[in-house]
């Protein structure tokens, strides 16, 4: 019986840890020259300087970072719910992501399919639909292939 429970314990850990590890995986993000660290003293400045309204290149000067390090490190506050990225910080502001909900492991079909897509001029509502995913999906990926020089 024990061994048994093991065994089932053991499958349920493979399926959840494991889902990603298929040969023909994309990561997005992989060998791209991003500095991910923060001091705890930057990110403090970083959330103020965004509840202050300050824009994405604002920030990068600031910080003397590029400005897809700041874009990603907006993301990662807002879905720690740190920074609201849905609620304008100035008057004539505007509303960058209402919600934030990536799926950061591609199958290489998809990204094979979402290059077509995006070099054929497609929406990217259009190419989210197509593949399945979300709009804020198809901006990471956009962004991470613009990086890599893919499109």
């Amino acid at each position: 019986m024990i061994a048994t429970e093991n065994k089932d314990i053991t499958r349920r850990l493979e399926d959840r840890y494991c889902k990603f590890s298929r040969l023909n995986t994309y990561i997005m993000f992989e060998n791209v020259d991003i500095n991910w660290y923060w001091t705890d003293e930057e990110v403090n400045e970083f959330d103020k300087a965004m509840r202050a309204g300050m824009n994405v290149i604002e920030i990068a000067e600031k910080f003397d970072r590029l400005q897809e390090e700041v874009v990603l490190m907006a993301i990662d506050r807002s879905m720690r719910d740190q920074i609201s990225l849905s609620t304008p910080s100035r008057e004539d502001g505007y509303k960058m992501l209402e919600s934030v909900n990536i799926n950061w492991f591609w199958e290489l079909n998809d990204v094979f399919m979402f290059d077509i897509y995006h070099k054929s001029g497609l929406s990217r509502e259009t190419i989210a639909k197509k593949l399945n995913k979300t709009e804020a999906d198809i901006i990471i990926m956009t962004f991470d292939r613009a990086l890599q020089d893919k499109i």
